[in-house]
């Protein structure tokens, strides 16, 4: 399974805060640094590796248009 970072989001890194913003809603969540990292590698179209997030956690993402699966 591949997954892609919609364009509705993008990450920001702001003096060791993080946050995913939703452009299309003006809204702005602070995330941890982790969640930060595997984010930022999936914007910048990298590859998720096994097992980097919990599946409850991978469902959100999916469930709220963060990530998408593409073929």
């Amino acid at each position: 399974m591949k997954l892609h970072f919609t364009d509705i989001f993008e990450v920001l890194n702001q003096k060791d805060e993080f946050y995913l913003i939703n452009k299309k809603l003006d809204t702005i969540i602070k995330i941890n640094e982790p969640l930060y990292t595997v984010l930022k590698d999936l914007e910048q179209g990298k590859e998720l590796k096994d097992n980097t997030l919990k599946i409850d956690i991978l469902n959100i993402l999916i469930s709220n248009r963060v990530l998408e699966v593409v073929n």
